[in-house]
């Protein structure tokens, strides 16, 4: 499925923090002093891992299609009809359907058909992932990081235990992030889906990232600007210059903005899905 480039789809944004955020660090280094430092690039600027923001994105779509009512593997699990949900039916059948298999493409084809709509999209042990995150990096704002105190609590006596204080780092509120999302050789019902899990962090009170959830920290805002569509077959949009020999010249997609109907484009591919 991913031997022949059928499509490209980019699409960017900024991510502004509302509250502290955490997401911390391995290994301290630079001037930091605490238990518990954030992760940073090179320059010392706070950084939102990429595949922190697709972890948390693919729990919001998992749960978005479980209220749907449709198959969502890793929530219902043995009882999903996915083959990545370790469904020993599925995989039974699958093995045995292999065997007839003489064309190229059918076995993909065949595949896809017994995996969920969110496997499709994200990947799993039996499938590539559609959808890849860059690394959120630090576009402006105050990155002046604060420290706050912590202390552990002893299950028993439910007080502060003994010399168990610690300390962590927190980026400020109003930190604004660059975001980048890439998506390939995706459907419009898939890219709907993938719209629906990216509109849940527009609103600064659904979705929160990083740690030290129960402090108040990660709750976040994005705001999408700009999507790049090149797309060989037109199945997504049939614009001249979206078409792969336009790219290849050129080295640039059809842009969608604001003002040429980038929530058009979005409420498009979310009524696929939802049809």
């Amino acid at each position: 499925m991913f031997e022949k480039f059928e499509n490209r789809v980019i699409i960017s944004g900024i991510l502004e923090t509302k509250t502290g955020l955490h997401i911390g660090s391995a290994y301290a280094h630079g001037s930091a002093d605490t238990d518990s430092p954030v992760i940073k690039d090179v320059d010392e600027k706070p950084i939102i891992p990429g595949s922190s923001f697709k972890g948390v994105l693919r729990s919001v779509v998992e749960k978005i299609v479980s209220g749907l009512g449709l198959d969502c593997c890793y929530i219902t699990n043995q009882e999903g009809n996915c083959l990545s949900a370790n469904n020993e039916l599925k995989q039974k059948e699958f093995e045995e359907a292999k065997k007839a298999f003489t064309n190229p493409g059918e076995e993909e084809e065949y595949m896809e058909s017994l995996i969920c709509d969110v496997c499709k999209l994200f990947g799993s042990t039996y499938i590539s992932s559609r959808v890849f995150i860059k690394d959120l990096r630090y576009k402006e704002g105050n990155a002046n990081y604060s420290v706050r105190d912590g202390v552990a609590i002893d299950r028993d006596s439910e007080t502060a235990g003994d010399k168990l204080k610690y300390d962590f780092e927190v980026v400020p509120p109003n930190v604004k992030f660059e975001f980048e999302a890439i998506a390939e050789n995706i459907s419009l019902r898939l890219l709907g889906l993938l719209f629906i899990g990216l509109k849940q962090f527009e609103s600064p009170n659904s979705v929160i990232i990083g740690g030290m959830k129960s402090r108040g920290l990660g709750w976040v805002n994005l705001k999408l600007n700009q999507i790049e569509v090149v797309d060989s077959k037109g199945d997504l949009l049939n614009e001249e210059d979206a078409k792969l020999k336009s790219y290849l010249i050129n080295n640039r997609g059809h842009i969608i903005s604001e003002e040429t109907g980038i929530q058009a484009f979005i409420n498009k591919a979310v009524r696929s899905f939802l049809s």
